[in-house]
């Protein structure tokens, strides 16, 4: 209908002209009936030229997964519903940027574009109005914004009336990895396929029809977005499956090996007793992280007793053996020196047994042991 009132409104202008060559210059050779007929005429043939050019886009049919196409002066879009793919398609200039994978395309200016992407990939983002300015005289009433207003004295005063042109931003941003897909926020971040299209002075009406257009997509659309949603939190539960069952075989190789190394430390424990005659009335032991024996001791009323520290082992009567309590220096925390009759030793090193063990005890725990090995020391003396 614009198209057809656009037309008329030339072949009116045309016409007066033609008018007055056809008057002036050639003494009416023409008839001005039929000038008339032959401008209108040849509007209505524009008209409908245009009209045809400018066909309707083809209704959607749910059933039909063919291709569909929508174009107007200043772009198009292609959908191929079996593919699953948008192709959009700006023939004039366009301001273009984003990201293709590791491409950064920078801020293009007046470029000519075309993406092919996943069908849930594209968006009419946003939609800037073009406005003109008009002015208001010293008295106005009528239509502004929809509201009737009227204005009376004071200063002439201005409004921003729409155009009928608007300037639009598609945006494409599609991920190749479920991560992305759930989380839209993660590829724009991370600059993964994401690119901008902005299109200047186009038509409101091109903009309306694109949009109900577009909107018959939205069950395919929301179907595709389901199937990737299904698919990542599948992969998100088999790889959070895959973590828990890997963190449950390694807590089980753990507590096993603590197990065996406990009874390996039980199986030292056991053999210094039958190496030592110790029947252990008084005892203690020191496990690593690993269950492995840091130090033990273990002590009889009768003077019996042995001590291990790592690999350095010592069993034997306790006479003569005396216990300093070491307080905690710059490198080293407060533990025991427990000083041992080992003629054997004394001879091969030319110096006393020492056997420092206990680090980090509490002074408590260190003074009783303390206490016991001098007591056991002077009684079998």
């Amino acid at each position: 209908m614009k198209s057809l009132l656009k037309n008329f409104t030339i072949a009116t202008i045309l016409l007066v002209f033609a008018s007055y060559v056809n008057a002036v210059v050639y003494r009416f050779w023409f008839d001005n009936t039929t000038l008339i007929w032959m401008f209108y005429a040849g509007a209505l043939v524009v008209s409908a030229i245009s009209e045809k050019k400018r066909a309707k886009p083809k209704i959607v049919d749910p059933n039909d997964k063919g291709i569909y196409n929508y174009k107007c002066g200043h772009f198009s879009v292609l959908v191929d519903l079996s593919a699953q793919t948008v192709k959009l398609h700006i023939p004039q200039a366009a301001n273009v940027y984003g990201h293709m994978g590791s491409v950064d395309l920078k801020n293009r200016k007046n470029v000519r574009y075309e993406v092919t992407m996943p069908l849930d990939g594209l968006h009419l983002d946003q939609v800037y109005q073009i406005t003109t300015t008009k002015y208001y005289g010293n008295s106005y009433s009528g239509m502004v914004d929809g509201k009737f207003i009227t204005l009376s004295g004071g200063e002439t005063k201005s409004y921003e009336a729409p155009t009928g042109k608007s300037n639009i931003e598609f945006i494409g941003n599609w991920a190749t990895d479920a991560l992305a897909i759930a989380d839209p926020k993660i590829f724009i971040k991370e600059k993964k396929n994401v690119i901008h299209a902005r299109i200047n002075n186009v038509r409101d009406s091109d903009i309306a029809e694109f949009k109900s257009w577009w909107s018959a997509f939205s069950p395919f659309i929301k179907a595709i977005k389901d199937e990737k949603r299904q698919a990542f939190q599948k992969q998100e539960a088999e790889a959070k499956a895959s973590i828990a069952a890997k963190n449950k075989a390694k807590q089980e190789f753990e507590q096993q090996e603590k197990a065996a190394a406990k009874e390996r430390a039980n199986d030292r424990y056991r053999l210094m007793r039958q190496k030592s005659g110790v029947q252990g009335h008084f005892r203690e032991w020191s496990l690593d992280a690993n269950n492995a024996v840091v130090w033990s001791i273990a002590v009889d009323r009768d003077g019996k007793g042995f001590v291990t520290v790592g690999q350095n082992e010592w069993f034997g009567m306790m006479s003569g053996a005396t216990a300093t309590m070491v307080p905690a220096a710059k490198d080293t925390s407060a533990h025991l020196e427990i000083l041992v009759e080992d003629p054997e030793f004394e001879v091969e090193h030319l110096t006393k047994r020492r056997l420092r063990l206990m680090y980090g005890e509490n002074r408590e725990f260190l003074q009783e042991w303390m206490d016991r090995i001098n007591l056991l020391g002077k009684k079998t003396a």
